[in-house]
């Protein structure tokens, strides 16, 4: 994947996250907590979601469970005010749904 992102033969996957990072930047996509996510529950941002009939396209089959997981992930806004921390190779249990990381 590295390769095909920087177009480099010797790409490693530290430069397809610079990359992806850098594409992010150029965009200059808002983060979640500018639309307010912040102020609500991921319960219920999940269960609206899941109503939509855009994430059934979805190439990887989503769940309240599974949504509420990447916006743990992605938000900077969590209940302490610190960032969700996952060390490689751990394993992180959401409602009985265990999720590898690596």
């Amino acid at each position: 994947m590295a390769q095909i992102l920087t177009g480099r033969t010797n790409a490693s996957i530290e430069d397809s996250v610079l990359w992806v990072n850098m594409i992010l930047e150029r965009l200059e996509l808002p983060l979640l907590s500018e639309f307010g996510v912040c102020n609500t529950s991921f319960e219920q941002v999940a269960a609206d979601a899941m109503k939509s009939v855009a994430i059934k396209g979805n190439p990887i089959p989503l769940t309240e469970d599974r949504l509420i997981f990447i916006l743990d992930q992605v938000c900077q806004c969590h209940s302490d005010g610190q960032p969700l921390v996952i060390e490689e190779g751990t394993e992180v249990e959401i409602r009985n749904n265990p999720v590898e990381t690596d």
